[in-house]
C-alpha cells in the first residue's frame, strides 16, 4: 500500500475528540500595541507526527507537489480555499497526484495562517482526502 504512511492516521483523525488547541503564550499580558508572541495553534502529537510524514513521504514522489496549484487546474476548484467550499468537492475521481496537491496545499496555507490546517480537520476535508487516497491503494 503506496499510502499507507500517511492513510495510517484515518482512524486517529476520525475519533479525535480534538486535533489541537490554540494557544496564546502571551496570556492576559499582550496588548495589541505589544502582543508579545502571536498565538498559535497546539497541535495533537498525532497531527504533528502526520505532517511530518507527509512531507517526508512527498520527497518520494515522481511529481513536484510544489506545483500543487497547477496540479489543481485540472479540476474545477474553487477560487477561495475554505473548508466549506472545498469539503463540497467531489473528489471521489480525484487522482493520487491530485489528493497530494490538496493535502499539500492546506499545510502550505497553515504556514502563512497559523491554524488553516486545523479548520481542514475539523471540517472534515483532511479525513476526507485520505479516505480517498485509501481508496486509491485498494484499486
Amino acid at each position: 500500500m503506496k499510502y499507507e504512511v500517511l492513510t495510517k492516521y484515518i482512524d486517529e483523525i476520525e475519533h479525535a475528540d480534538s486535533y489541537g488547541k490554540w494557544t496564546n503564550p502571551s496570556g492576559e499580558n499582550g496588548t495589541p500595541e505589544n502582543p508579545q508572541f502571536f498565538p498559535y495553534v497546539d497541535y495533537q502529537q498525532f497531527i504533528s507526527a502526520f505532517e511530518m510524514e507527509f512531507y517526508r513521504f512527498r520527497r518520494s514522489l515522481p511529481y513536484n507537489l510544489g506545483k500543487y496549484q497547477e496540479i489543481l487546474e485540472k479540476h474545477e476548484m474553487p477560487e477561495e480555499w475554505g473548508s466549506a467550499q472545498l469539503l463540497e468537492l467531489d473528489v471521489s475521481e480525484f487522482d493520487e497526484q491530485s489528493i497530494m496537491a490538496l493535502i499539500y496545499g492546506v499545510l502550505r496555507a497553515e504556514r502563512l495562517s497559523e491554524g488553516t490546517l486545523l479548520e481542514f480537520l475539523e471540517s472534515g476535508c483532511i479525513l476526507k482526502w485520505l479516505k480517498r487516497l485509501s481508496e486509491i491503494d485498494e484499486q
